[in-house]
């Protein structure tokens, strides 16, 4: 646990100064309390996993290009899954293995007392809050909804598909798929990177125009996924599809915006415009 509350004190530091350098020459000037829990956010994620759903039915020849980079991409990694799987077993060492578990791995587990997602989504969330940022809150609210829609489509595929992880059974073996299934055979597809790839898009869409925000967000998605193929729990063809598609939930919560809320850059004054679409 010292680990953990070692995490926590650097969240807080971090996202103090991070709420103050984002928009350090652009200042709110309006009530931060628009940036709530309303009827509104609330029906967005039914919203949101609607349109996750009916997405293809809308794809044009771009999306269904990258549909078929990533279909292609994940279907070469499955056919060297178990040499990734070997090699990355035999780089591991006791440091490695001591990082991955203090560090990477509460981005995602289970128990949400220790999930880091969590407590820097709610840490952004209230800098925004004692700053009075009202980007800031939205973007920390968007991207909670981007995690939490991740989080249904990372069960039924997981429950769908039914694959064996690395560590189950006799000797790894990346052709056992046992279809839908209520057992715990849900290595296909990880959750821990669908959901942080979901999170880390959001923030690196909302402020692509400060480099080091995508490059942190990414950063740690990556770092992730690299993780759960470190600890043996997925395999790598795992990864690269749960990254692809967490990476495109997140882009979609934010371009479908069915929120209803835009943040407008233009100024007023010393404020930044809120601007909503209903």
């Amino acid at each position: 646990m010292v680990y953990h509350k070692y995490f926590i004190l650097a969240c807080s530091v971090f996202f103090i100064l991070l709420g103050s350098s984002l928009d350090a020459q652009i200042l709110p000037a309006f009530d931060s309390k628009k940036a709530s829990i309303t009827k509104q956010y609330i029906y967005s994620y039914g919203k949101d996993i609607r349109d996750v759903c009916l997405a293809p039915a809308h794809w044009q020849t771009k999306q269904w290009l990258t549909f078929s980079g990533v279909a292609l991409g994940t279907f070469a990694l499955f056919t060297v899954d178990e040499q990734i799987q070997q090699w990355s077993q035999e780089q591991r060492t006791d440091f490695s293995n001591r990082f991955s578990e203090h560090f990477l791995d509460p981005w995602g587990t289970g128990n949400l007392l220790r999930n880091y997602t969590v407590y820097s989504l709610a840490g952004v969330y209230f800098t925004g809050l004692l700053t009075k940022n009202e980007k800031t809150k939205m973007v920390a609210m968007e991207a909670t909804r981007a995690w939490a829609v991740s989080s249904l489509f990372i069960f039924v595929t997981k429950v769908s598909f039914g694959r064996h992880r690395p560590h189950q059974g006799p000797e790894p073996d990346h052709w056992q798929w046992e279809g839908p299934t209520t057992k715990s055979y849900r290595s296909f597809v990880s959750g821990h990177t669908m959901a942080a790839w979901a999170a880390a898009s959001v923030f690196a869409q909302e402020y692509k125009d400060k480099p080091i925000v995508p490059i942190v967000s990414y950063t740690i998605a990556g770092l992730v996924g690299l993780s759960r193929i470190h600890d043996n729990k997925h395999w790598a063809s795992d990864v690269f599809a749960a990254a692809a598609f967490g990476w495109a939930i997140g882009k979609l919560v934010v371009n479908r915006n069915n929120w209803g809320v835009k943040i407008s850059a233009a100024q007023q004054g010393q404020g930044v415009a809120l601007r909503y679409n209903f």
